[in-house]
Parts: C-alpha cells; sequence; structure tokens
C-alpha cells in the first residue's frame, strides 16, 4: 500500500490482536507500506520480495478508486524512483495522459541536474564527509503533535477538493490495473491469499468519488474476485471523521482502532 496505509495501520497491534484470537501461532504481519505505494510500485516491490524468497502466505492490499484510473496519479514518482529505459518506452501513452513527458525526458536524459540531490549524498557518503545541520524546533516532533489532533472542517473541505481533483475523467485501466492483474496471477500461482482493502477516508472526501465512479471501482473489485478469487473489504466508512488529521490520514487514535478492525 502507500503512506495511507503506512499512517493507518499497526502492524504490532495486527498481530496482537491475531494472536489473541488464536488464529495462528507465531503469525508476523509486516507493514510493507510505500509512499505513492500504487499497483505498479506494488508489483516492483513484489519482484523485490520474491527475488529475495520472501513468500507471504497472506498478502493485504490497499486499493482506492484513484489509483485505478487510467491517469497515474503517482506516474512522477515511478519516473523518477523505480523505473528504467523499458519502463519508461512502455508508459509513454500513459506518460501523456498524466501530464508528465517533461519530467520523464529530464530523468532520461538530464539526470545529474535531476537527481542532484541524491548524487550529492551519494558523495558524501563516498567521500565520508560529515556536516552539521542546525535545526530549527522539532519536527518529527510536530508532525507526531499534528497527528494527535483531528482535522477541522476546513481542512475536511481542502481534501475534498483535492479528492475531486484526483478522479477527474475517470477511467479504470493503464499502468495500475495492468500491473494489478499480474501482480495477482503471480500470487495465484504461487498460492498467496489475496485481500483487498479500501481503507478508511473521511466523509467529505468519500463523497467526493459520487455514485458513477464508486459503481466502476465496486464493478472492477467484483470482477477481480470472481476471475481470481480475491478478497475484498471495503472499510472507507468505518471511522468517523474524528479519527482523521487530515481528510484520509487517520490520527494516532485512528490508527489503533482501524488496526484493531483490520
Amino acid at each position: 500500500g502507500s503512506s495511507r496505509f503506512g499512517i493507518a495501520v499497526s502492524a504490532e497491534a495486527v498481530t496482537q490482536v491475531l494472536r489473541e484470537s488464536k488464529v495462528e501461532d507465531g503469525i508476523n504481519v509486516v507493514n510493507a507500506s510505500i509512499p505513492a505505494g500504487d499497483p505498479v510500485v506494488m508489483e516492483f516491490e513484489t519482484d523485490q520480495l520474491l527475488a529475495a524468497g520472501v513468500q507471504p502466505s497472506m498478502v493485504v492490499i490497499e486499493i482506492l478508486p484513484e489509483v485505478l484510473s487510467r491517469r497515474n496519479l503517482w506516474l512522477n514518482f515511478h519516473l523518477g524512483r523505480q523505473f528504467r529505459w523499458p519502463e519508461v518506452w512502455n508508459s509513454l501513452p500513459d506518460v501523456y495522459l498524466a501530464g508528465t513527458l517533461q519530467l520523464a525526458i529530464a530523468t532520461r536524459f538530464n539526470a545529474v541536474y535531476t537527481f542532484r540531490s541524491e548524487f550529492r549524498q551519494w558523495a558524501i557518503d563516498a567521500l565520508k564527509l560529515r556536516f552539521e545541520f542546525s535545526t530549527f524546533g522539532d519536527d518529527n516532533g510536530q508532525k507526531r503533535a499534528k497527528r494527535e489532533q483531528p482535522a477541522d472542517l476546513e481542512v475536511l473541505q481542502r481534501g475534498a477538493k483535492f479528492g475531486r481533483k484526483n478522479i477527474r475523467g475517470y477511467e479504470i485501466g493503464g499502468l495500475n490495473t495492468r500491473a494489478l492483474e499480474r501482480m495477482i496471477e503471480r500470487y495465484s500461482q504461487l498460492g498467496t491469499t489475496i485481500v483487498f482493502i479500501a481503507p478508511p477516508v473521511s466523509s467529505l472526501y468519500r463523497a467526493a468519488y459520487g455514485s458513477p465512479i464508486d459503481a466502476a471501482y465496486l464493478a472492477y473489485m467484483r470482477r477481480l474476485g470472481k476471475i481470481y478469487g480475491t478478497y475484498f473489504f471495503d472499510y472507507r466508512q468505518r471511522l468517523a471523521d474524528r479519527y482523521f488529521y487530515t481528510s484520509y490520514y487517520t490520527t494516532t487514535d485512528g490508527k489503533l482502532h482501524f488496526s484493531r478492525l483490520l
């Protein structure tokens, strides 16, 4: 999953509930979420895990309508992170649709400038240089404090506006669905149980989807279940707005509550 799962799911809490329920002795839950972790990233992660000999008995996959969109929302991350030349060539129609053609060109032909921060860090590490950086305040402490406070109405409304932007011109398909179905086929061949979870989102963000988009999304999830025997659980409505510090990121209390539900 993405940062939504990273923030909303406590692997320790889920493990504890499973052990208390005596579902299986010695069970271990790992949160393998990655920022901007849509199916394109999850397929890449699956390749790495299986190549390393890691074969989970069950995978729980975050899935929301926007990550099935033909217009890939996080393609800019993929171009600068895990895509190599073959992936770039194969995704050119999607790159154009997402409006990231300029970035694709920059990452391939002007890499030294595009990745200057990474090159600088590599040089610092290679030369064993050490620099002292002054910090103003405890940024991590501020983030932790923020996650304790429920979002106010203005924050939720901004989130709903962002949600509507994410689904404009909505059509299921493209890179994400191709990657998702390839990943499902690989896990199915290994006998891995596949569970899809729609994580909780705030009420205004949820309303931004609208009935036609929601119907297409749910129909697609039912189709996957019929073809591949996957499971799907919709938790989008399971948390009240007081459990969110943004329109889709849970507070600390929300994380614990959702993890125990999960």
